[in-house]
């Protein structure tokens, strides 16, 4: 019995050592599995990067020899372009007004006008942003902006509100990125049904980047019918539009731009039961800015 007995404690001490052993085996297994999962998302994170600045790469080269392109054959049509807006006006100068006539004109009249934008936008589309940016308070170039467009929100029919008070710099060329604001809101007047309200907004964005970057975001919004769902993909697409005379270079215009200024457009619309659509372009707050206004991430 006592030789029974010895063997049988024997055997629980090998069971007893087993099943420790199995159990520092199974915690190693799944450290092993956590350090692998890490390592193939960080993989996969890298990867998704890689393809990201890849495709950027590729958009900034085609934008680069396109801007190249379009600036070229704009300011070969603007030439020819003022000599007949010129020609028309000696013609409507010489002729009598309320002839048979006077519709022609207005039609010509009309025609070039929108060639001579077409041209303008093309030019601004290809023009290379100047690299001296210095420091722009960015509630001023917004009043601005809002300034420039009243006229044509009043004929419109639509009021504008503006209540971007964040008052923040951000290292730019003013006339550039006063054109961003000016165009998107210009946009969303287009859009925006007589009688409602373009909200023009900017706030701190909660983002903060490793090398303690902070950002602001200025949102334009309108209640009129939004984009199209499947229009999304080609929003930013030189020459794609669906409002009726509309050059398609507006967006375009305003992505390169805030992409010059190491900043993010984006398109979405608002959450139903609303309408309308919103428009965020977002900058990075100048550096000494930033520590001046410390403050404001409070």
């Amino acid at each position: 019995m006592a030789r029974e007995f010895n063997r049988m404690v024997g055997q629980l001490q090998e069971t007893t050592v087993s099943k420790d052993a199995l159990q520092a085996s199974q915690i190693r297994l799944s450290e092993t599995v956590v350090e692998l999962r890490h390592e193939i998302a960080e993989r996969e994170r890298a990867e998704q990067e890689r393809a990201s600045l890849q495709a950027a790469l590729r958009r900034s080269e085609t934008m680069a020899a396109m801007g190249v392109l379009v600036s070229g054959v704009a300011h070969e049509v603007r030439n020819p372009l003022f000599g007949i807006s010129s020609t028309l006006d000696a013609m409507d100068a010489r002729l009598k007004k309320g002839g048979d006539h006077q519709r022609y004109m207005e039609v010509l009249h009309g025609e070039v006008n929108r060639l001579s934008k077409l041209m303008g936008d093309l030019l601004d589309y290809g023009r290379p942003t100047e690299p001296n940016f210095h420091p722009e308070s960015i509630a001023g170039l917004i009043a601005r902006a809002v300034g420039a467009c009243l006229p044509l929100a009043e004929r419109a029919g639509v009021t504008i509100e503006n209540h971007a008070v964040l008052d923040c710099a951000v290292k730019t060329d003013r006339e550039r990125l006063s054109q961003v604001f000016q165009n998107l809101l210009e946009n969303a007047i287009h859009h925006a049904p007589a009688g409602s309200t373009v909200l023009i907004d900017n706030v701190l964005s909660s983002d903060v980047s490793e090398h303690g970057e902070r950002w602001v975001e200025c949102s334009i919004v309108d209640h009129g019918p939004g984009f199209q769902p499947e229009d999304f993909p080609r929003m930013f697409e030189p020459f794609f539009t669906r409002r009726p005379g509309g050059t398609g270079l507006g967006l375009g215009i305003v992505r390169r731009i805030t992409e010059d200024h190491h900043g993010t457009v984006t398109v979405r619309n608002q959450t139903p039961p609303a309408t309308g659509a919103i428009v965020t372009v977002r900058l990075p707050i100048h550096v000494e800015a930033q520590s001046e206004k410390a403050p404001l991430g409070v």
